[in-house]
């Protein structure tokens, strides 16, 4: 509503400040919520959201996760470990994916405390932007709950993102405990979450993903996808290196590539500063005689480091023999020839 515009575009200053009195102090402690923001390989931002917190304190530090991805191609939020919060901030993220202007109804809250239904729109205006066309992402588990539904929801309704994981847990009507005689109490839904598009919610049914994965598996899933999606486009030079090598070490985890010790003894040798070695059915390398570290096959005659996708290690071969020369490939599209001493 308009006390979160008002929030959003009110100068530092006037923002609470930590004290001793801060009534946001746990909040704050756990960053409102923020628990990681990264830039992936082949350039996909990515937010590990585990509470949706109320906009008027979390502000400054939901702009600077935004502001942090912004030069990304796609974004990943994972909400697998959220278990709800504020409207306020929904709104937020939601509206940062949208069409600037502030025409988006994005929810409609029915309540027996309003005499009318509430309405959640889009925001007109945003300190950190609007990024409409990137592709977006959202993780879910079971244990994705509340406000955490919400987000995926709306979106979803919106056809805005691709939700992967597991069908969430359920809670689309908020309410409150009530005591009852007998000194019992009980649980009353006094709301109801209305999405404008669906007409209803994920009370009981839960968020149903795009594409179901166990939630172990929904990153990797999720970043199959952006790799192949952006591959599909018109992308080139190091960004589309990015996006292959990406996608080569997703598909390597599930299928390591292995070389046998007679192919590994042809690599052996020395290249200007760049030596290897095989020990225990591994190729080792070292540069400048610094201590040698293990590689990781990747067939083709290619290995990388441990992890690394800034740079591949390609090997020149004839028919038969040892190899010719090691081609060191880096991210960047530079290639340096480094032929057998």
């Amino acid at each position: 509503g308009p006390e979160a515009v008002a929030a959003a575009n009110a100068p530092r200053e006037s923002r609470p400040r930590p004290s001793d009195g801060d009534r946001w102090a746990g909040l704050r402690r756990q960053n409102f919520g923020f628990a990681g923001v990264e830039i992936l390989p082949g350039n996909i931002g990515y937010i590990d959201l585990r509470i949706f917190a109320p906009i008027e304190p979390a502000e400054a530090t939901a702009r600077a996760a935004l502001e942090f991805i912004a030069g990304t191609d796609a974004v990943i939020f994972d909400v697998r470990q959220n278990g709800g919060g504020a409207p306020s901030m929904v709104q937020y993220l939601v509206s940062h994916f949208l069409e600037p202007g502030g025409e988006t109804l994005i929810n409609t809250f029915v309540s027996r405390d309003y005499e009318y239904p509430n309405q959640l729109w889009s925001l007109p205006s945003h300190p950190a932007g609007f990024r409409p066309d990137v592709p977006l992402y959202v993780l879910t588990s079971g244990r994705t709950g509340s406000a955490g539904e919400a987000f995926p929801y709306h979106l979803q309704a919106l056809e805005r993102a691709t939700l992967i994981g597991e069908t969430t847990y359920g809670a689309g009507n908020p309410g409150g405990t009530f005591l009852v005689d007998e000194g019992f109490s009980i649980f009353v839904s006094t709301g109801s979450a209305r999405n404008p598009v669906t007409g209803t919610n994920w009370e009981t049914t839960g968020v149903v993903p795009h594409i179901p994965v166990s939630a172990d598996d929904a990153l990797d899933t999720a970043l199959a996808d952006a790799y192949s999606t952006l591959l599909e486009g018109e992308v080139g030079g190091s960004a589309r290196l990015g996006l292959e090598w990406g996608l080569e070490s997703l598909q390597l985890r599930d299928n390591p590539a292995s070389v046998d010790a007679a192919q590994l003894a042809r690599y052996a040798g020395s290249y200007g500063i760049r030596s290897f070695t095989v020990e225990n059915g591994r190729l080792m390398y070292s540069r400048d005689g610094a201590p040698a570290v293990a590689m990781e096959a990747l067939g083709d005659h290619r290995f990388r480091l441990p992890d690394d996708d800034e740079a591949r290690f390609v090997f020149q071969m004839n028919r038969s023999g040892p190899a010719t020369r090691m081609d060191l490939q880096l991210l960047s599209g530079r290639v340096i020839a480094n032929p057998r001493n």
